[in-house]
């Protein structure tokens, strides 16, 4: 539907406010002039019928009064409606329509300049992967090497997931064996066992994410196995209790997104990218499609995650070989 400018909604009201003061002008006739006197003939004509009895003329009289009485309120309520009052409310909410859609064309134009900002970061995580310096990224656990690629979404939330609240949460969720871990794994979730391996929140704590069950993000999430976005006040059987949030539920809006695994031929799922806020707002249109972009660079990420733990590791290994083999030969010289 295209939104009518300034000019048309101000030659609208000028059009209507001549309109109106013509009306106004047959109003006050019929009112002073031609009602009056047709009540009067009416009820000369009603006065005599009910002596004599209703003829022809009567009732063809009784039509014509009855007909300026529709004439008359038909008038009336197309003034109210084609009034300049009106005319104003509605300039002043297409004025609202067209901020709110520039607002929003603004908001995606900075979350999808933030995308490719992201992909940037990626491109440039991967090739630290591949060409380690003096540090390697998969030295660090996998929640602190993803860290870099994901922090402009988090610090950017409202432009690009629709954020609104000081009180949200950004959080990113594994399957067990997903990415290689050495040491002690990422915390695990006790319904679905995903394992968390990234958790940031203004208000919230990982263990408290951790502690709901079937009441989580997480389990609904998986369930649902596609991107989605609800309030918990449509899911009340859920998240409700005795006609209030449950202890623990730290969210109101939630977005989740499943994380593909890289490179799988049927798309299965590795984990689940999830978004909360205590905003009473809804989140941006647009939040599953960029969720999913998110959820994809997480997925790449990973994959090439993987492939250097294990070019590490395969390092060490011949490393440790090496070490064995030049020992083995000194005690032989010996």
């Amino acid at each position: 539907m295209a939104t009518a400018t300034a000019a048309d909604i101000f030659a609208e009201l000028k059009r209507q406010i001549g309109w109106g003061a013509r009306q106004n002008w047959w109003v006050v006739f019929l009112a002073t002039v031609v009602l009056p006197t047709l009540t009067g003939a009416l009820a000369s004509v009603w006065t005599a019928a009910w002596n004599t009895g209703f003829s022809g003329i009567s009732l063809a009289l009784l039509l014509i009064v009855f007909a300026a009485q529709l004439i008359f309120a038909a008038l009336v309520l197309v003034g109210q409606t084609h009034s300049p009052l009106q005319a104003l409310v509605t300039a002043h909410d297409s004025q609202e329509l067209l901020e709110r859609r520039e607002q929003e064309l603004a908001r995606r134009d900075r979350a999808y300049q933030m995308i490719r900002e992201a992909f940037e970061q990626l491109n440039s995580q991967t090739c630290s992967i591949e060409y380690p310096g003096d540090e390697h990224l998969c030295e660090s656990r996998f929640g602190d090497s993803v860290r870099p690629i994901v922090d402009k979404f988090i610090a950017n939330i409202d432009v690009v997931f629709g954020v609104e609240c000081p009180r949200f949460s950004f959080e990113i969720y594994l399957q067990d064996g997903v990415v290689g871990v050495d040491g002690e794994p990422s915390p695990e979730h006790p319904t679905t066992g995903l394992r968390q391996v990234l958790f940031h929140s203004t208000h919230a704590t990982a263990e408290q994410a951790l502690a709901l069950t079937n009441d989580s993000p997480i389990t609904t999430g998986v369930a649902a196995a596609v991107p989605e976005k609800f309030d918990v006040s449509q899911r009340q059987a859920v998240f409700y209790q005795h006609g209030k949030a449950k202890p623990g539920v730290y969210f109101q809006k939630v977005a989740t997104c499943p994380i593909p695994l890289a490179c799988s031929i049927d798309n299965s799922p590795a984990g689940l990218l999830v978004i909360t806020s205590m905003q009473d707002m809804p989140l941006a249109p647009d939040v599953s499609a960029i969720m999913e972009f998110v959820a994809s660079m997480i997925a790449n990420f990973a994959y090439r995650y993987n492939a250097c733990l294990m070019a590490r590791r395969e390092r060490a290994e011949q490393a440790a070989q090496s070490e064995i083999g030049g020992a083995d030969v000194g005690a032989r010289v010996n």
